[in-house]
């Protein structure tokens, strides 16, 4: 399947002042979702899994050498994942669940 931007921008997109924005116009509507591998003008690589709702874990990959902190802000409605502050290494990959 062939996604829109403007699809891929509802499921996760760059926000204002180096945020994460992930699931935030879904309203809750998808219990069961899965996406992989969304690059953000940032250089960031973003997965993650929901089931029943909550989040079973959320990937993200650094592909630039430079750390790039950044908020992570998960919509409330799914929970289990707090809006939070990181700092990722160049070329390396955290996982929140």
């Amino acid at each position: 399947m062939v996604l829109r931007r403007n699809t891929i921008d509802t499921i996760c997109r760059d926000g204002k002042n180096n945020k994460i924005e992930i699931l935030y116009d879904l309203n809750g509507q998808w219990k069961d979702v899965e996406f992989k591998n969304i690059k953000l003008a940032n250089g960031l690589i973003v997965s993650a899994k929901v089931c029943e709702g909550q989040i079973n874990y959320l990937q993200i990959r650094n592909t630039s050498q430079e750390n790039i902190t950044t908020v992570i802000d998960v919509n409330p409605i799914y929970k289990n994942i707090k809006k939070q502050t990181v700092c990722i290494a160049g070329l390396s990959t955290i996982t929140l669940k």
